[in-house]
């Protein structure tokens, strides 16, 4: 799991299964899929996201 948020700026409800993006330099990469979070954007409770890395092994054997 990762947790992550700030206060105005997090996932909410509707968001569930989409991603948590990270931009390194001018790539984006996919490390997080929405998972569950209390409320909107509040500061003092952080988002929780499924983290991809654990997933990929599931993931590869999958799309194959």
């Amino acid at each position: 799991m990762i947790c992550a948020g700030q206060a105005a700026k997090d996932s909410c409800s509707g968001d569930s299964g989409g991603p948590m993006i990270v931009k390194e330099g001018s790539r984006y990469t996919q490390v997080g899929i929405v998972s569950w979070g209390i409320g909107c954007g509040k500061g003092q409770y952080p988002g929780v996201y499924t983290r991809v890395t654990a997933l990929l092994p599931w993931i590869y054997k999958n799309i194959k």
